[in-house]
């Protein structure tokens, strides 16, 4: 087909007018957002944020929850009451019961248990002693005790000389001290 120059440019922009299925959508999004008050985009905008934060943030937090259950237990049940929960974690998970652990074997998850009672109770009677080793620092050595406004110090004059005779000793005057210089000369 020939087309002549004209009507080629005709076709051009009336497909310059019409706009996309997503041109449509984002305009009738841009006359939504002009109708809308600042206040209500705000808070819809915030509302927004604040679910999809929480979704991440929950979605971060339980394999945390997980591991510092799975580990809890470890510290405080047995290895053999530990083997059959994991084994029966895996084989049939119950509703918001997860086991992020596995072992080959129960000698692997005694050992695996072993090590973590040692660091756990190891590392908690280190914070402790150092607790109470500050603790005794305080008690034994008390900071010395300091009173605010017991300095000896020359005030000077403002006025451009410096008044050497009337110094403030406030350890003997602490509150009848009624000298000073002014910054004005009234």
């Amino acid at each position: 087909m020939f087309f002549s120059k004209n009507k080629a440019n005709n076709q051009q922009k009336t497909e310059e007018k019409i706009p996309s299925s997503e041109d449509r959508v984002y305009l009738w999004k841009d006359i939504r957002m002009n109708r809308e008050p600042r206040e209500t985009q705000t808070n819809r905008r915030l509302f927004e944020l604040k679910r999809s934060l929480n979704e991440k943030t929950q979605s971060s937090l339980k394999p945390m929850k997980i591991f510092c259950q799975d580990h809890w237990h470890l510290l405080i049940k047995s290895a053999a009451h530990n083997h059959l929960r994991i084994q029966e974690c895996k084989r049939k998970p119950e509703a918001g019961e997860f086991c992020n652990l596995s072992f080959g074997s129960y000698t692997e998850l005694k050992k695996y248990q072993k090590k973590v009672r040692l660091f756990t109770f190891s590392f908690s009677s280190t914070m402790i002693s150092v607790f109470v080793a500050v603790m005794a620092l305080q008690i034994f050595f008390p900071g010395a005790n300091t009173q605010g406004a017991t300095y000896t110090f020359l005030q000077s004059s403002w006025s451009g000389g410096a008044d050497e005779i009337a110094t403030a000793t406030h350890d003997s005057n602490k509150t009848g001290w009624t000298k000073y210089f002014s910054k004005d000369e009234n």
